[in-house]
Parts: C-alpha cells; structure tokens; sequence
C-alpha cells in the first residue's frame, strides 16, 4: 500500500497596501469615430443573440512587473481563474464565452518615464490658483514601471498597450489582460472600444470592473454623454442615439435602448465624487433639474430608469450590476465580435470550453507519480456522468458515445474556488452548464469527451523467486525476467511444480507480487 505525506508549506508574504484615494472610474476613451457602413444592425431584439452558436473568445494574461521582476501586491493563478469565472458568469447568458489560456511575466522597461497625472497651475507664480489636469514629467525613470500604472501611463505614445505591441508581448490570437499591482488615478483601462488589449489591476479581477473593460474591448462606450439627447422617438428632429436614420449626428453609445444621461457620478466643489441625482436605491431622482441640450432642452427626470442607473457601462460605481447589459448593448458586441478584426482573431471553438487548461490525461491506471491531471477553468457547473467506450485519451469533440445521466460520477458547482479540484474523472463524460443558459440548449445538452481508460502500464521486466522448501523462507532461487518471458501467457503453465513469487515491474514505479502454489499438472 503506497502511503502519500503531504507538507505543507506556510509561506508568510510580505505585501504593500495601497489607499483607493477615490479613483475607481474607468480611464477608457470613448470612441467618436464614425460608425461603420452595414456593420451594425442598432438591433434591440432581446433574442437574436440567443440564436447562434455560442461565442468562445481565448483570454490570455500577464503579470506586470517593474524592471526587476518584482510585483507589488499578492498574485496567484487562481486570481486570473477568478477573473475567467467572472467573465463567464456575467456573459454566458449572452451566449459569450470565455477560455483561459495561461499567463506570463512581463517585465517593464528599465527606462519608462516617471510621468504623473497631477494638476498644474495655470500660472507657475501662483502654485495655489487655478490648476488644470495635466500629464508631468519628472524628468526620471519610474522605479515601479508599469506594475504600478498611472493614468498617464495607461493612454497615449509610452503607454503600456503600446510597449507590449512594440515588444511581442501580446497575443493576437486572445483577449490580452495586462494585469498590474495598482493603478493610480483610474481603475482599470481598456485598450479601445473593439480592441484586444484592457489593463485590470489585480483587485478587480474578481469584480464588475473587470465586466466593464470586456464590454469596452467588444465595442461598448459608456452610457453617459452631456450629447446624447433623452428623445428616443426615431422620427423627433433632436433623435440622435443610434445613428439609425441619422448619418452626421449621432452621439453617445450609437444604441438604442440605453438611456441618455450626462454620467450620473459627478464630482462637488471639494473634490469629492457623490452622485447628486442617484437616491440611495440606485433609481434616478424625479426632482432632478438636468436636462439635455437638445432644441428645446428635455428633462433626464422620467426618462432615466433603475436598469439604466445599474448598467455596467454606465458610472454610477455603487449602483452597476456586473451582468445588467441591454439587448441593443450585447448584440452590439456580437457584431463588433463578427465584424472587427483583432476582436475576431481571438475567436475559438465550443470545443475548446471542454479541454483542461493544464495537465494531462494519465496513459494508464495506476498513474505514475507525481502527476498533473488535467484542470478545467472555473465559472460553470460541471457534471461528469458515466459513459461507456474505448476512450484511453477522451473521445473528440463531437463524438457520440454511450453515456447515463442518472450517474453522476462527480460534479462542480459554477461558483467553485478549489480549482485545483475540477478535475475529469476516469469513465465519464462531461456535461458543461453554463450560468443562466436553458437546460435545454443543444449546444451544452450532448455530453462530451468520454475518457474511459482501463489501459495498465506496462510490464517492463520481473522476477521469479522459487521457494526451495516449498515454505515461505529465505532458501530461494531467484531468477530475473525480461519484458518477454515476464509476459509470456503460459509462463506459469511452464513452471515446475512448487511455491514461487512472481514480481512484476511497471514502466510506472509500481510493482506487482503474487505468490502461488503450482501443483503438478
């Protein structure tokens, strides 16, 4: 019997505390470019997105470092797991997927500017007058690097997302998620609108910021534009939400049914960010006296609903809900998916949802230890039934097979953390339910790749120890055995009568002894 010890080692980590100072709001450009001729249908049906295949996009991430290699705050693989079950959990339902494909080190420039957002005085002379935001360079390299990013890091000529193009450290095959130590001034930042690089510090990656900048990098602006007016009357003379009929004046996030509004999260004469017009039940107070800029001005007041004030991309942070995106938002993002080119190169295969992440399927049983089986990414519920067939590696994707989904063998709910527990049982198959998708999807209804494998390793070589007096005791004679005559099938038929102990060695460490009693034939 093969006794396993488990150390465990406490290793105590020594991490630096940042303050949140206030900045959670997202640095992202919105997008004022034209919208492309015959990409978008400006579609509000809360069903076609439901209609085709699901939507599988690869995510690959990287852990910024400063110079040296160091990183300032506490980082695993399982925070990035937390990250992909996030992103599942919030857009399956959407019919958006996501796979984790690993991460690695990126390390900053030794020579990266110390260039900070701060507000300058308008008038050297007088430091305490007037002052306007602006990007200062102090005229020295940033110890930190990137890990720690500041606002004026994050956008424009020395940015991040331009340093990883220029260098090869970004995958155009995948979702690039750069995720750092802390970001100052900002919360997170994506790359563009219809995009395939978003920097995510490493404390939000479990949290609805991380939704936010996927919904930017899809083609989603925010909400919010003091230009967006409240009509949503296609035929009134001030319509200009969906470009829908309109070719030159069209403001805001071009869709539909989010509503307009001039971005709920304000900031007052102290600096300090509140919401003035946002009630404490996240609904948009009546007596609010915001209008629009349209001919003649309209009241935000009645036209402003709870689902607009908990939109994701919307910035009333207290109040967004990861998962509240609008029918015209998500097929707005499966067609930037369809149509735009870098987000279409990380497109992969529903059959990819249903390989590990790392590890590999044993050969045979028992495997050979230490072993890394194969680990599947969190976010959804796994049942693993039993099935039936000659599968020593699973069976393809696709492949039918005898399968009973009375038996469950074992099963992972959506919101599990042992990750290193979701794991494919020998002889079952998997069946893969998404969070908020029907049971009766066709898609995830089949199960797939049964992995039943009664393959034994291999027999490399042997012994036989006779027992001379026919007793067990230590007058014996002792022959070895090569992979051949170990193996033979009349082996023991050829044996002389007596008490023998046949050993059997496997390619995999293990050992085999069975003693017998052969008589005369």
């Amino acid at each position: 019997m093969r006794t396993t010890t488990i150390t465990l080692l406490l290793l105590f980590i020594t991490s630096i505390t940042f303050s949140q100072e206030g900045y959670i709001e997202c640095a992202t450009q919105d997008n004022n470019d034209p919208v492309p001729s015959g990409v978008y249908s400006y579609s509000t049906d809360p069903t076609s997105y439901l209609e085709g295949d699901p939507v599988v996009l690869n995510v690959k991430f990287w852990k910024v470092n400063d110079s040296n290699g160091d990183f300032y705050a506490d980082f695993s693989e399982d925070k990035l797991l937390e990250g992909i079950a996030k992103l599942n959990i919030s857009f399956n339902q959407y019919n958006i997927f996501f796979k984790y494909r690993g991460w690695e080190d990126l390390n900053s420039p030794a020579d990266l500017p110390d260039i900070r957002r701060e507000c300058i005085p308008d008038d050297p002379n007088y430091p305490d007058g007037d002052c306007t935001w602006g990007c200062k360079d102090y005229a020295i390299t940033d110890p930190n690097g990137y890990s720690i990013l500041d606002y004026c890091q994050a956008l424009g000529e020395d940015s991040l997302f331009v340093f990883a193009r220029d260098n090869g450290l970004r995958d155009t095959s995948a979702m690039n998620i750069y995720v750092t130590s802390w970001n100052v001034g900002f919360g997170n930042v994506a790359g563009g609108i219809g995009h395939n690089q978003l920097v995510v510090k490493v404390g939000s990656l479990n949290e609805k910021g991380m939704t936010h900048e996927m919904g930017h990098v899809l083609g989603l602006g925010h909400t919010r534009s003091i230009h967006e007016h409240v009509t949503r009357d296609i035929t009134d003379p001030n319509y200009n939400a969906s470009c829908v009929g309109v070719t030159i004046n069209c403001k805001g996030d071009y869709i539909h049914d989010t509503a307009a509004n001039p971005g709920f999260r304000q900031c007052d004469s102290n600096g300090e960010y509140c919401y003035p017009w946002i009630m404490e039940n996240c609904t948009y107070n009546p007596d609010s006296p915001e209008e629009d800029n349209s001919i003649p001005p309209e009241p935000y007041a009645g036209a402003i609903f709870p689902e607009d004030v908990i939109n994701v991309m919307g910035n009333a942070y207290d109040c967004m809900v990861d998962d509240s995106f609008t029918p015209g938002q998500v097929n707005w993002m499966h067609e930037t998916i369809e149509y735009d080119a870098e987000v279409q190169a990380t497109v992969t295969t529903v059959a990819s949802l249903y390989e590990p992440y790392k590890g590999e399927y044993p050969e045979y049983y028992p495997y050979p230890e230490p072993w890394e089986l194969p680990l599947f990414q969190p976010g959804f519920a796994y049942f693993f039934v039993a099935c039936d067939g000659e599968y020593p590696q699973p069976a393809p994707y696709g492949e039918l097979f005898y399968y009973d989904l009375s038996n469950t063998l074992f099963s992972v709910n959506s919101d599990e953390t042992a990750y290193n527990t979701i794991i494919h049982p020998n002889h079952s198959a998997i069946v893969l339910k998404p969070v908020s998708i029907s049971e009766n999807d066709e898609v995830f209804k089949q199960p797939q790749k049964c992995y039943n494998n009664y393959s034994s390793p291999p027999v490399i070589g042997g012994t036989i120890i006779k027992f001379n007096d026919n007793v067990l005791n230590t007058n014996v004679t002792i022959t070895e055995q090569d992979s051949i005559s170990i193996n033979d099938t009349e082996l023991i038929e050829n044996l002389q009568p007596g008490l023998y102990n046949i050993i059997k060695n496997y390619n995999n460490g293990e050992t085999q002894e069975n003693v017998i009693l052969k008589e005369d034939n």
